[in-house]
Order: structure tokens, then sequence, then C-alpha cells
């Protein structure tokens, strides 16, 4: 079971978590059912399905890998821009 925010701040470092985790469900649970989302040029997700499908677009084909140092840096980097499929 995913924690809840407690404090406002939690909010934020959840998502961070959740993103890095490919987490796309655990991302919408920080939303309330009627939330908007603004993203692209201008354009809005509203509700959790809508979101629900941003974040499958904007996060689904990520991959990121840990280099010697330490460090991260991102090998696959593919999102769906607004009107392509």
């Amino acid at each position: 079971m995913r924690k809840p925010a407690k404090v406002p701040n939690d909010l934020e470092r959840y998502f961070v978590e959740r993103a890095n985790a490919g987490d796309i469900e655990g991302l919408v649970a920080l939303y309330e059912s009627n939330a908007i989302v603004a993203y692209g040029d201008g354009e809005v997700a509203i509700g959790l399905n809508e979101i629900r499908d941003i974040f499958v677009k904007f996060l689904g084909n990520r991959l990121a890998r840990r280099q010697p140092d330490g460090s991260w840096l991102w090998v696959v980097d593919q999102f769906a821009v607004s009107g392509e499929e």
C-alpha cells in the first residue's frame, strides 16, 4: 500500500519517487478525481483517466541507468508529443 501525503511537501517527494519507479498508478493516486494537469503546449488532462493517459505517454517509455560515479542518466526517453501517436 502506498503512503498517503500527510503534508503538502509529501506530494512532490512522492511524485518524484513514483515517477522514478515508473509507478503510474501511484502517480495518479496523488490527484483528486477531478484534478486538472496542464502539459505540453497549453493542453490539459481532466480527471484521473486522462491524467493516467498522460503519465503513460510521458513516463511509459523511459529508462535510466546508474553511472559508475553513482549519478543517473537517461538511456531511453521516448514519449508521444501532442498530436502524434
